[in-house]
């Protein structure tokens, strides 16, 4: 079948699949990242933050671009599709080497990501309809395989990066996003846009239908400053929460005794895990979210949103206590205070992104789904540009324990600040 046909069905199971498919090459190639530049290419850790930052905050500009052009041609199967393929480009590029080969590479990889994250979850949402039960069900479906793929990433990247060198390791994220692309394609033959502008238009003439002009322009105002709110809030929830792939690698590449036996464990299988403990407690979580969808037994979303913040301000917390006075030397770092920091970080970040991706979906209308989940992926980039430069302010400061404190102190004080925002989240939604 040709692209643009339009005859046959999406697989939601297999664009989640696709999903965490590249999340593999993607989380792959991020392990490896900073550390390759400041050892491989030798720059400091100044500049090495900054391009780091750089890198994932591009997401920025790249996902409002990806996700409006999927709006704007009503095609995001194709779009979602050049991502992918822009991202194998950049993942091979890496593997060059040199400062020009790197920057270039980098660019077209976060070019790739944008067109192709928020044009999936537009997708899914696409896909789930009205359903709110369904769509709950697909986020945190996508949520966990994400996380595989994210778990898988670093592990499989890493070691192929130990074994031979980190340009291979660079070569092996883009096999995977060449996989990806294969079974995206296969699992969405044809325009699923295309389907579903055909099945908006047959339900609009069927009597009584809502003709969508005036309606949905007079009940957008306060979902956009609702969804602008959530905007300030997720960069600073990602600004910390992604120094897990920084500054706390960085943490585990100098300070954290790494030898066991005759295998130095490489600093990158650090971000292996967080989506680890993401795996595993899934289960549980998905049957605490299935009793809280029953009406008597429903919580505040925001309020689980809330609850999600502060533990992962309370997980950087231990990160500022497992750090105070210590040496700035190999080993004088316990493991324990890093999983424990993961820990508490995994479970916010579980309470968190689920339902932020959910409420995108129910608060965005259907043409303007791709721009806004394109925003909601800014958020992240923007968050992953903080916490990129950061890193590289870690040893500007004058310890350990102040860098990683302040981080906690962002959380508590954005906490504050979302207790005021739920009263307008409860007359938006």
């Amino acid at each position: 079948m040709r692209f643009g046909q339009s005859a046959v069905t999406t697989g939601l199971p297999a664009v989640i699949m696709a999903a965490a498919l590249q999340r593999v090459g993607h989380f792959g190639v991020k392990s490896l990242l900073i550390v390759y530049l400041t050892t491989v290419i030798g720059m400091s850790d100044h500049h090495s933050g900054q391009v780091y930052g750089l890198f994932y905050g591009s997401f920025f500009l790249a996902s409002l671009l990806g996700g409006a052009l999927g709006d704007r041609s009503r095609d995001h199967v194709n779009i979602g599709s050049l991502g992918l393929l822009l991202m194998l480009a950049g993942q091979v590029g890496l593997s060059w080497g040199g400062p020009p080969a790197i920057i270039l590479s980098l660019t077209v990889t976060s070019l790739g990501f944008g067109l192709f994250d928020p044009n999936m979850n537009a997708i899914i949402a696409q896909q789930c309809g009205g359903d709110p039960g369904r769509r709950d069900a697909a986020y945190r479906a996508v949520y966990i395989a994400i996380n595989v793929g994210a778990m898988v990433g670093p592990l499989f990247c890493g070691y192929v990066a130990t074994r031979m060198n980190a340009r291979y390791g660079f070569i092996a994220g883009g096999l995977f996003s060449f996989l990806s692309f294969l079974l995206f394609r296969s699992a969405t033959r044809g325009s699923f846009t295309s389907r579903a502008r055909d099945q908006e238009e047959e339900a609009a003439k069927l009597p009584g239908a809502a003709q969508p002009a005036a309606s949905e322009q007079g009940q957008w105002k306060s979902p956009l400053l609702v969804l602008m709110m959530f905007g300030v809030l997720g960069v600073v929830f990602w600004g910390v929460f992604d120094q897990l792939g920084s500054s706390v690698t960085l943490l585990t590449e100098r300070y954290v005794h790494r030898t066991f036996w005759s295998f130095e464990i490489p600093a990158g299988y650090v971000q292996s895990i967080n989506p680890f403990l993401v795996i595993m407690l899934g289960p549980l979580f998905s049957f605490m979210a299935k009793r809280n969808s029953q009406p008597e037994k429903r919580r505040s979303e925001g309020g689980v949103m809330l609850l999600g913040l502060v533990l992962l301000g309370a997980g950087f917390g231990i990160l500022a206590l497992g750090t105070l006075g210590v040496a700035r030397v190999q080993g004088s770092v316990g493991w324990s205070w890093i999983w424990g920091a993961i820990l508490l970080s995994t479970v916010g970040e579980f309470l968190y992104v689920p339902i932020s991706m959910s409420l995108a979906a129910r608060l965005a209308p259907s043409g303007r789904r791709g721009f806004i989940f394109g925003a909601v992926a800014a958020t992240a980039g923007l968050g992953s540009y903080l916490s990129g430069t950061m890193a590289g302010l870690m040893n500007d400061f004058g310890n350990l324990s102040t860098f990683f404190g302040i981080s906690a102190v962002a959380c508590c004080m954005m906490g504050l600040v979302f207790l005021i925002m739920l009263r307008a989240l409860r007359r938006a939604v």
